[in-house]
């Protein structure tokens, strides 16, 4: 899977570009999936890279997500805000990348509900794989717990280090380093970010013991705001 880390003339960030190599990996470590839920999706710049039968691109802009959809006919396009995804919609893959508490216009308060939103869309025994930036570093704690209670494994990824445009080669190779290295990758004091895999979701609705949380390096339905689009090849 490439990494969508567009270059840019004025350079890459080296924390996003490692950041999208932990998820690639992180992703690759299942052979193929059955459905793909993306949250946030942009332009579903993911869709084609990820094994899987089926892939539901979600973004709150129609125009990027009819953008995705031109460019992945067998993707389907749900067009909403996180916080207002229909609870039907579920995957055993659910991914948000640079979306909560990435920039000044993520809502901050409702750091909460989006993490709620994602768990709920995580099927039982699925993987959720999301970031979060310091913009809603007050709400790290929770959304540790809320994961501790929902998933039997969760693994944090702390990072934010080196978001300085640099050109494509030393972000690159500042991006190796911190795979190889991951304390290089952590940044506490400045603008902390933390990436969450949690895997093998619980059953819904029971309280069974808590799950172990690793610090590693490395109702009715909500009315969607547009039309679902399913196209299939044919």
């Amino acid at each position: 899977m490439n990494a969508p880390n567009p270059q840019l003339p004025q350079g890459i960030r080296a924390e996003k570009e490692f950041m999208y190599r932990v998820v690639e990996r992180e992703i690759g470590r299942v052979a193929r999936y059955d459905t793909v839920v993306d949250l946030a999706c942009g332009r579903m710049a993911l869709a084609p890279s990820i094994p899987s039968h089926r892939y539901i691109g979600v973004d709150a802009s129609p125009e990027l997500v009819e953008r995705g959809l031109r460019d992945n006919p067998r993707a389907v396009g749900i067009c909403s805000r996180i916080e207002d995804l229909d609870p039907e919609v579920d995957g055993d893959l659910v991914l948000c990348l640079q979306c909560i508490g990435i920039n000044q216009g993520f809502e901050t308060a409702n750091t909460l509900v989006c993490v709620d939103k994602l768990i709920d869309a995580t099927r039982v025994h699925g993987r959720l794989i999301f970031n979060v930036g310091h913009y809603s570093l007050p709400y790290f704690v929770e959304i540790e717990q809320r994961l501790r209670d929902a998933f039997a494994d969760v693994r944090i990824i702390r990072y934010g280090r080196f978001q300085e445009r640099r050109s494509p080669r030393v972000a690159k190779a500042l991006a190796r380093a911190m795979l190889r290295f991951p304390v290089l990758a952590r940044d506490e004091k400045g603008s902390p970010r933390r990436l969450y895999v949690a895997e093998n979701r619980r059953m819904r609705g029971t309280d069974g013991s808590a799950g172990a949380v690793r610090e590693t390096g490395a109702g009715p339905a909500l009315h969607r705001h547009t039309r679902r689009r399913n196209r299939s090849s044919g």
